[in-house]
């Protein structure tokens, strides 16, 4: 695996699998499952459940959907392999999903991850391909060329060392023991059919092929063809873009949502000229159904005549499947929510040693980990301590390298015959020095004071920090008061800023100590 995506899978270490709710969906033909462990095929049935191990393949002529927890799908087009790698959850939120592809096509659509420390990843025989959320698909070739192409956001792919990031409208080429091609533009598609609607209602192509793009009731993104793009709620007007144009008949279905008008535009090109154009006004009450046909005659991808028919009540539903991901979440236990941050400021310990069996610093200057008043920045021997705070009363140190436990607590006698006071200097806002994350392992991190590399933007790694989390910068408050930090795991001198951006993960501080 590549090492920009090992830390995304290896970050939360190994958490616990639970019972899968990944589904299979068999939208045309034959579709097999090879079960974990198994050497044979059979034949799969519609609206199983997969597991980590499990193969399916598709036939010619056959198409599968793939419906993961979280929301995520992937459409298999014909004679297409995949494996399920990996299938998780982890009780404080994430998702982890990885998936083999030995041969065919693809097309994800992966869902904006709402907890930071969720990942997605393909992995063929040429690359590994990861995304946090996007639209793209991928083609594995016979000798395990791979070639990805991005519709939306963006994919960090990575082969023989080397990793390209692939933005929308781009794509690369991956051949087995290469480092990917440079991105370049994708060539534009031969014919497209697009679909807007202004109103109270929600839009919902279904292709002859009987995949979907659109929103589905409530308001639910769905996109399993292609090549597609749909806009997000509550985007107005809606519109659906079908780059990939198949002979037979299209239906748009509007389902109301609110009493109102609507307005439909359909609009059908080859190459740069419109075949076929039509604009449908109308009304339309709540939880009212309407469908639109548009027959469509092509030769090569290219539309040589397309025919739009006029609104009609839709007497039954969308020919399609429409996995629900309000649905799939509520068969999960529901995720605790992050603690909040706790904020401590720091004090000596009420008792000290014997001052004469406590070895002397030297402070010679206010701690550069905070501005606490009495915080200093000492040497003994040749460590420097930071922050060292003092009892003004006996003239003793004390350098905690974890606030929570006194025994990591080193103790000291002020040295030399400077004024405190002198060698201080001016004190400012104080701000927090030590921090434990709200992360699995509860990772510890401490403020840097020397020298440190650079990260994404310029950013200063302020804080190194345990449990392979390396780097982050300092924290920022949130609405609610609390403190959310981004950190970067796995930073290696070496990356690019591109790939440093594809490990950039944002944890809530769990306790602050000033």
């Amino acid at each position: 695996m590549a090492a920009v995506l090992v830390v995304k899978f290896a970050l939360l270490g190994s958490p616990p699998a639970q019972a899968s709710f990944t589904t299979l969906s068999v939208i045309s033909g034959t579709v097999e499952v090879q079960d974990e462990g198994k050497g044979d095929f059979r034949l799969a049935e519609d609206g199983e459940t997969l597991d980590i191990g499990d193969t399916v393949r598709t036939g010619p002529d056959s198409r599968a959907l793939i419906t993961f927890l979280e929301g995520s799908t992937l459409e298999m087009e014909p004679e297409t392999e995949v494996t399920l790698e990996t299938l998780e959850g982890e009780d404080k939120g994430g998702f982890f999903t990885r998936i083999g592809q030995s041969i065919g096509v693809t097309w994800h659509r992966v869902v904006e991850f709402t907890d930071p420390r969720s990942a997605y990843a393909v992995e063929t025989p040429a690359t590994i391909v990861g995304v946090r959320g996007s639209l793209f698909q991928i083609e594995v070739e016979a000798d395990g060329t791979t070639t990805p192409d991005v519709l939306k956001g963006r994919l960090a792919v990575r082969a023989q060392g080397i990793t390209k990031m692939v933005g929308p409208g781009m794509r690369t080429r991956v051949r087995p023991g290469q480092p990917p091609q440079d991105p370049f533009a994708l060539p534009p598609p031969p014919s497209t059919l697009e679909l807007r609607l202004s109103s109270a209602a929600l839009l919902l192509v279904v292709t002859p092929l009987t995949t979907a793009a659109g929103l589905a009731p409530p308001g639910y993104p769905i996109n399993q063809e292609p090549g597609a793009t749909i806009t997000q709620p509550p985007e107005e007007p809606q519109v659906v873009l079908l780059r990939r144009v198949v002979d037979g008949t299209y239906e748009a279905f509007l389902h109301g949502i609110a009493r109102g008008n609507y307005e439909l535009e359909v609009i059908g090109r080859a190459d740069d000229s419109i075949v076929c154009q039509r604009r449908i006004e109308g009304a339309i009450e709540e939880e009212e159904k309407w469908v639109v046909s548009i027959g469509i005659d092509e030769e090569e991808g290219r539309i040589l005549e397309c025919t739009i028919g006029d609104p009609k009540p839709a007497t039954q539903g969308p020919r399609a499947v429409l996995p629900q991901r309000e649905r799939l979440l509520a068969r999960l236990p529901p995720m605790p929510t992050p603690k909040g941050t706790t904020m401590h400021r720091y004090e000596p310990p009420a008792t000290f040693p014997d001052p004469a069996t406590l070895p002397m610093v030297d402070c010679w200057t206010g701690s550069l980990s905070t501005m606490h008043a009495n915080g200093f920045r000492c040497s003994l021997g040749n460590t420097i301590h930071d922050p060292c705070f003092l009892s003004t009363e006996a003239m003793i140190l004390t350098c905690p390298d974890d606030p929570r436990d006194e025994s990591t607590t080193i103790f000291a006698r002020w040295g030399g015959e400077d004024d405190p006071a002198d060698v201080r200097g001016p004190v400012g806002e104080e701000f927090p020095w030590f921090l434990v994350l709200d992360a699995p392992g509860d990772p510890l991190c401490h403020l840097v004071t020397g020298a440190t590399g650079g990260l994404p933007g310029g950013r200063r790694a302020d804080f190194a920090c345990s449990g392979g989390i390396d780097w982050c910068v300092s924290p920022e408050p949130t609405a609610s008061g609390d403190l959310v930090v981004d950190c970067y795991p796995g930073v290696r001198a070496d990356w690019s800023e591109e790939e440093m951006l594809t490990v950039e993960i944002a944890y809530t501080v769990a306790e602050a100590w000033y």
